[in-house]
């Protein structure tokens, strides 16, 4: 390899780190922002839809048993939300769609979730995902319309 190759490859390196650092940088200030609103609630998956986007991310459409919201939907005030809770419902989006199933139960601990079936822990302690609102389908057409 000659010093033109060598500089080119050490600047792509270069290039993915700072990529790499930037994705890490946003997911921590998005797992701020989402625990600072405090989300603590328990319930019973009913539905999964995947995101047209893929990549295992989509929505959990929860019946709630237990939560610290009533009413939570900042769809007109916050591009990238991860969470909608109204009438008793709440809408999530997650990856790791996989292992998940109707009929599992969830615990929402402010940043966090886990997922039980038949009483034992499937996910542990998992982030609650962010996604650029461009990459969600519209929700408005499913189960929480506005």
């Amino acid at each position: 390899m000659n010093k033109k190759q060598s500089t080119l490859v050490l600047i792509a390196f270069g290039i993915f780190l700072i990529f790499i650092g930037f994705q890490f940088y946003t997911s921590k200030q998005e797992s701020k922002i989402i625990a600072s609103k405090n989300l603590q609630l328990s319930g019973k998956i009913t539905t999964i839809q995947k995101l047209k986007y893929g990549h295992e991310f989509g929505y959990l459409f929860i019946d709630i048993k237990k939560s610290n919201y009533n009413f939570i939907d900042e769809r007109d005030t916050d591009n990238d939300y991860s969470f909608i809770i109204k009438n008793g419902k709440c809408l999530l989006v997650i990856s790791g769609l996989l292992t998940i199933k109707p009929g599992d139960d969830i615990k929402i601990d402010k940043d966090k979730y886990s997922i039980y079936r038949n009483g034992k822990v499937i996910i542990d302690q998992s982030n609650i995902a962010v996604l650029p609102r461009y990459l969600y389908d519209d929700p408005s057409s499913l189960l929480l319309s506005k």
